[in-house]
């Protein structure tokens, strides 16, 4: 009876061991899998609409990032970040007006115009700047930079499509800003830097003053309103930390031969609505990677023509809300979206027959958007070096080295040469920073991955094993992606000196990663 009991003893207790390695194998696996989503949601990010975290940042990060945009902690405005906390719970939809959806914009001659713009369109706001200084001061610094060749087509994609925009542009902001949208990322010229094109972004900041008060303004007169109106037309942030300048230079030719310029792009047809035949300049869209509620105010400018055939096009997101309108814009007009409108309306601008510069001021999102913060990172990496790399060394290695390559380095060099030698003042010796940086880290890297080749798999170093692999395969599949990018047709058929940049030699090719991750998932089975 004794020796039975001690036989189902001992198989008790070789159970209770397979139970716990079983648990140590969840455990682990649960922390490669946090680590690959973590990864994922650093890759989807530029795709789509961003939204900021709900956690509440340190007030020294918090302060860092206020001072990269040049304002004080405090920000701008008190009243607007009150009344973004007020908006988090109460985001009305647009109001249905009574008059039938159309497959035609209304144009502001239509008797419904103001209506339905006062019941559907109430974030939307229009007045003239034209007779102020600043106009006249803005409009010399654009020509200034049309004929320094600063205005370019962005080659943007989604998915795996790739496409060019129909508009130049440049981004101008706040020292070490830059915008993501459509997995491009913007390097702003600094708005307070005086010696490109002889001081021509001096005015563009000062504009930037100028529209704050003036979407202040308007946002109070909005809330004055009270109801509807002010839920959805009188709240949220106007700290614009950025404008994306677009340019549609029709027949424009540089007059100086030594600055290389771009073909001038056909506007495209307007497939959501009856256009009558006109074109689009910018399609249907929402714009994106912006705090959320916070107003866009655009400057529009068309050099010599006081009257042109310029609009912005609106309509409701959601179906048979009202009727898409039209409103047709002058030399100096200033036009506002305020409150919740581009969470709820898509714009489009019609094109027209002469220039026209269009200087969109955003409060854009400055989480992982700023030198400041990815300098940060790198100092916080590199003090964190020890002399026994682990798992968790691996992972902090793989996601800086993943960043600073596919969401910095590439992003700069992708542009080419001559962006990179019109950000010389600022951007390009930071980026050599960085890629100094990200060089001396991959090498730390490497030296995982040859330590990792040399040991046997077992229960203590079961993570390490997958994190690295994992990592590897993603910056691999990354790699790939990218080599797919920048061989598509929009990129050959830029000149040479608007094409990618090669990047700096990684350590391993893509032949070399595809057999270290074989050597390291073979050593697993």
């Amino acid at each position: 009876m004794s020796r039975k009991k001690r036989k189902n003893g001992g198989r008790h207790s070789n159970d209770s061991t397979v139970l716990k390695q079983r648990g140590k194998k969840k455990k682990v696996e649960a922390e490669v899998t946090l680590c690959m989503d973590a990864l994922k949601r650093r890759r989807d990010v530029g795709n789509e609409d961003l939204t900021p975290t709900k956690k509440k940042k340190k007030k020294k990060d918090r302060d860092l990032e206020s001072a990269a945009m040049g304002r004080s902690p405090l920000g701008d405005s008190i009243i607007a970040s009150s009344a973004k906390k007020k908006q988090k719970n109460k985001d009305p939809l647009p109001l249905p007006c009574k008059f039938k959806s159309s497959e035609s914009l209304i144009s502001e001659q239509d008797p419904r115009f103001k209506a339905i713009c006062e019941q559907s369109y109430p974030g939307f706001h229009v007045e003239s700047i034209r007779k102020s200084n600043i106009h006249k001061r803005v409009g010399q610094a654009l020509q200034k930079l049309t004929e320094n060749g600063y205005f370019h087509y962005d080659i943007v994609a989604y998915g795996n499509k790739v496409n060019s925009t129909r508009v130049q542009r440049v981004l101008v902001g706040a020292p070490g800003m830059t915008y993501l949208y459509q997995k491009l990322r913007l390097f702003a010229l600094p708005w307070t830097d005086k010696s490109i094109c002889g001081g021509a972004l001096i005015p563009i900041n000062e504009l930037n003053e100028m529209l704050k008060e003036k979407s202040k303004s308007k946002l109070k007169e909005k809330r004055a309103l009270g109801g509807h109106v002010a839920q959805s037309a009188g709240v949220g942030d106007y700290s614009f930390n950025l404008t994306l300048i677009n340019a549609a230079l029709v027949n424009h030719r540089s007059q100086r031969e030594t600055i290389p310029v771009q073909n001038i792009l056909d506007f495209k047809d307007d497939s959501r609505f009856n256009n009558h035949g006109e074109k689009l300049a910018v399609n249907w869209h929402k714009d994106s990677t912006l705090e959320p509620f916070s107003t866009i105010a655009v400057h529009h400018h068309t050099p010599d023509h006081l009257n042109s055939d310029w609009g912005i096009a609106m309509c409701c997101e959601r179906e048979n809300i009202a009727p898409p309108v039209v409103k047709h814009l002058q030399d100096g007009d200033a036009y506002f979206m305020l409150g919740n409108f581009n969470h709820h309306h898509l714009h489009a601008v019609c094109a027209g027959t002469t220039a026209r510069y269009a200087s969109t001021h955003r409060v854009a999102v400055t989480k992982k958007a700023t030198f400041i913060w990815i300098e940060s990172e790198c100092k916080r990496v590199k003090a964190g070096k020890g002399e026994n790399p682990d798992a968790e060394r691996a992972r902090v290695l793989g996601e800086l080295t993943t960043v600073l390559e596919f969401d910095w380095l590439r992003q700069f060099y992708v542009q080419g040469s001559v962006h990179a030698e019109q950000h010389k003042s600022w951007w390009t010796p930071r980026i050599k920073e960085l890629e100094t940086i990200w060089e001396s880290l991959e090498a730390e890297m490497n030296d995982i991955v040859t330590l990792l080749l040399c040991q046997e798999p077992c229960q203590a170093n079961a993570r390490f094993f997958k994190i690295v692999i994992y990592i590897l395969k993603d910056k691999l599949e990354q790699r790939k992606d990218w080599s797919r990018r920048i061989q598509d047709s929009q990129y050959r058929r830029l000149p040479p000196p608007f094409r990618p940049i090669d990047l700096p030699k990684p350590c391993w090719t893509q032949v070399q990663l595809e057999g270290i991750i074989q050597r390291l998932e073979k050593k697993t089975l």
